[in-house]
């Protein structure tokens, strides 16, 4: 069991320490800084986590700075939140939402108790494309009501689950997301406006078409060009003529905000799930 020596106390949850090897460390735990002083020693025992500086300078920076002006329970929230998604979807979170989500949250609470609600826009397609998460991101608010007291609106449960797709990967960052979402929208939006329809959100073919537009988006965002098969292109060349019309809006949209260019198979395809979803209207 290892000897922890206090540097810093941060407030009564959460101290700096060093460990044997000297190396600075963020203990967190309940009452784990009560009455301590720098100088003095806590064991594994007074510890519920641990963050090591040298594991990633940067995020013990971050963490550091948060830590500094949010309570324990937000820590508390967002471990709960790593293991509802490794229970639920078998998925291991980056470090990084430790940051993050405790910042987002406390933002949150903050703007619920002044009763100032930000929507979410994208909520109706991250409902239908991350269904998982958003379940997990529902969870997490009936845990923060437990916890804190306050009820969030359901549209955080939309920001929650962003911040879920977010961890998974770790080389994607939050304003990644963001844009992939934001392309999705506004993709959606153009079809709306151009058929002057809305969708049925409960179809599978609404939902092939979000699927296929969120990995879209994500090529996009991560500037991957897709090669073009002239063999699919010349089979479905002079079809969906209408379809097509709609694409070359979406063509616009995506060039003049992204600066990407679709390929002419990437046009086939969105020609494709248009077709399937507006020839029933």
């Amino acid at each position: 069991m290892g000897n922890y020596k206090i540097s810093k106390v941060l407030n009564n949850n959460v101290v700096i320490v060093c460990d044997e090897k000297d190396r600075e460390l963020i203990a967190l735990g309940g009452g784990v800084g009560f009455g301590k002083k720098r100088g003095e020693y806590i064991s594994d025992e007074d510890m519920e986590k641990k963050f090591i500086a040298a594991d990633s300078e940067d995020l013990y920076k971050k963490l550091f700075n948060t830590l500094t002006r949010v309570s324990v329970e937000y820590v508390d929230i967002v471990d709960y939140k790593v293991e509802i998604v490794k229970k639920d979807l078998g998925i291991k979170l980056n470090p990084q939402i430790y940051v993050l989500l405790m910042d987002h949250l406390s933002f949150a609470v903050e703007r619920a108790k002044e009763h100032l609600n930000l929507s979410c826009p994208m909520l109706a397609e991250i409902k239908i494309i991350y269904k998982n998460e958003y379940n997990v991101a529902k969870k997490v608010l009936d845990y923060c009501e437990k916890k804190l007291h306050i009820r969030l609106p359901s549209s955080e449960a939309g920001f929650i689950a962003m911040h879920i797709m977010n961890a998974t990967n770790c080389t994607s960052d939050i304003n990644q997301t963001l844009d992939v979402m934001v392309i999705v929208n506004g993709v959606v939006r153009i079809i709306k406006e151009y058929y002057q329809i809305e969708f049925e959100e409960n179809s599978l073919d609404y939902l092939r078409l979000l699927t296929h537009l969120n990995f879209f988006a994500k090529r996009i965002v991560l500037k991957q060009m897709e090669e073009n098969d002239q063999e699919v292109i010349e089979l479905l060349q002079g079809k969906y003529l209408e379809a097509q019309k709609c694409v070359d809006e979406i063509v616009k949209y995506v060039k003049e905000n992204f600066g990407y260019t679709i390929s002419e198979q990437e046009r086939v395809y969105l020609a494709i799930h248009i077709n399937r979803n507006v020839k029933k209207k």
